[in-house]
């Protein structure tokens, strides 16, 4: 049980941390994307991401405001990609 605790304790310090990203998260995303839901989508795909990168959590403010905005720019790309592949492939039927 308290091995369980612990790891709860660890998402919550980690998230802790994580949340003064998230507006930077989301500006980037919407940015990209212009569109608030696919936004959204990005941002959370990219916030999961973020709270896994024990990286993220080993460095300076600076640098994590580089990681948040990198990770915000892959998972926007990847959702932007997979949209366009399902509207081509919608074309098709």
């Amino acid at each position: 049980m308290s091995r369980q605790r612990s790891k709860e304790t660890e998402w919550e310090r980690r998230a802790l941390i994580v949340k003064p990203y998230e507006l930077l998260c989301y500006r980037s995303c919407y940015y990209l994307l212009q569109c608030e839901a696919e936004a959204m989508q990005a941002a959370l795909a990219c916030m999961e991401q973020v709270m896994r990168d024990d990286a993220f959590f080993q460095s300076a403010d600076l640098h994590r405001q580089t990681i948040v905005r990198k990770t915000a720019i892959r998972c926007s790309l990847q959702l932007a990609r997979s949209r366009g592949a399902t509207s081509r492939h919608s074309h098709i039927s």
